[in-house]
This record gives C-alpha cells, sequence and structure tokens, in this order.
C-alpha cells in the first residue's frame, strides 16, 4: 500500500501515536503546523470555541499537500470537544487528492470517536473511511491488532 500519515498535536500525544503507526507501515509523516500554535490547554479551547463559532480559519505554516499519489492516507487528530478539530478538515479539504481511503486515527480523553467519523464523512465525501482507531484515558485500543489489519490491507469499513 502506498500510505501517508498526516497527523495534528497539540501536546505530543498525538505525534508519538502517529510515529508508532509510521513506525509499523514503514511511510512518510507530515504534521499540521498553524502559524500560531494553541498555547495551553484553556487557552487552546478558548481559541477553538471561537474560531468555530465566528467560522475563524487559521493560517497553516504546512503547506497543503498534493496526495494523489497515495491510496491511504492515515490521520492522527485529537477529540476538541467532542469532535475532530475544525481546522485539520478544513486542511484536509485543500489538499489535493482523489477518491483516497482515510483511516481516521484519534485520542481523547474520554470521548469517543463517533461524532469526529460522521464530521470527515460529511467534509470528505470523496474519502472511503476505513479501519477507525481510538483510545482515550478511559478506552485502550486494541493497538496491535489494529494495526495487523491495518498492514495486511484487509478491507473494512468502520
Amino acid at each position: 500500500m502506498n500510505d501517508i500519515i498526516i497527523y495534528y498535536s497539540r501536546t505530543g500525544t498525538c505525534k508519538k501515536l502517529a510515529e508508532k503507526i509510521q513506525k509499523d507501515l514503514d511511510c512518510p509523516i507530515e504534521s499540521i503546523e498553524l502559524k500560531e500554535g494553541y498555547g495551553n490547554y484553556l487557552s487552546s479551547l478558548l481559541r477553538y470555541q471561537r474560531e468555530k463559532k465566528k467560522a475563524i480559519e487559521p493560517e497553516f505554516s504546512t503547506p497543503f499537500l498534493d496526495l494523489e499519489s497515495y491510496e491511504r492516507v492515515i490521520l492522527v487528530y485529537p477529540i476538541f470537544f467532542g469532535d475532530i478539530p475544525e481546522f485539520v478538515t478544513y486542511y484536509l479539504e485543500r489538499c489535493a487528492y482523489k477518491e483516497i481511503e482515510l483511516i481516521p486515527v484519534s485520542n481523547s480523553t474520554a470521548t469517543s470517536n463517533e461524532k469526529s467519523l460522521a464530521t470527515l464523512r460529511e467534509r470528505l465525501p470523496k474519502a472511503k473511511i476505513s479501519h477507525p482507531y481510538w483510545q482515550s484515558k478511559f478506552h485502550k485500543g486494541d493497538f496491535p491488532s489494529w494495526i495487523w489489519r491495518v498492514k495486511a490491507g484487509m478491507p473494512e469499513e468502520e
């Protein structure tokens, strides 16, 4: 499979998860970087809420990628307010891609990935969502089993 990992990480947790996946899949990895970081937990929540309410699109220091040559995109992201951060989907919408397989990998304190999967389906209709994985403080996903299925390219829709 021709894969790429794209991740956003404010605290480093999603970065570690993305690097763990990269070690198993041996594929390129790209970080979504904002020109102005989100800062500490409280300030990031307030800023994110303000941006979402006013439909403010942050500026990225990461260039938008051309994903045309990839079969699968593994997207690693945190859950903000029960959902994928708005700017992560905004970033992906601006990347060039054909119909691709999108493998969402999320991390949260307590929230599941259900709402973020619905958001991805709505915002990225050309992407085929498969092999979703999530972990949280209270839900430890079965990473070895999940990565085995992803590596094997087993067909699986969520």
